[in-house]
């Protein structure tokens, strides 16, 4: 497989575009969920994003098409010690269940790989990730 390229999504308006694709990838999941859909997590978003930041990581072959998804947000946390927490995207309030990275078939670790090589170059973004759910 040739090298895989990765984009970042922090604009909601531009999470419509992949949406075949990321429902696609869902579909073909080893452990496909609700709570995994485009639908879901745009709902989401949009009842319950207030306050966080978008941080969805697209993963693409070389051909351009969607090979994977890191949907994820960060959240700014307030106390005596402030922080931005790097969560899965659908975490908070109305947590969802199962919730992981989205990959193609046979690309698993491949995705998995260039998802957390985007997280440590996007490292200055987030304090800490606390992955749940």
């Amino acid at each position: 497989m040739n090298a895989l390229r990765v984009e970042r999504i922090q604009d909601a308006a531009a999470l419509a575009p992949i949406r075949e694709d990321w429902n696609r990838l869902v579909d073909q999941s080893a452990r496909p969920n609700v709570f995994l859909t485009w639908e879901w997590l745009e709902a989401w978003w949009t009842h319950f994003g207030a306050g966080q930041r978008l941080h969805v990581i697209v993963v693409r072959d070389a051909k351009g098409a969607v090979a994977g998804i890191g949907a994820f947000c960060i959240e700014r946390t307030g106390g005596p010690w402030p922080a931005r927490v790097l969560k899965f995207l659908g975490t908070k309030l109305v947590s969802s269940d199962y919730l992981d990275l989205i990959a193609a078939p046979g690309l698993e670790r491949e995705v998995s790989a260039a998802v957390l090589h985007a997280l440590r170059e996007d490292r200055n973004a987030w304090d800490l990730a606390e992955l749940s759910d």
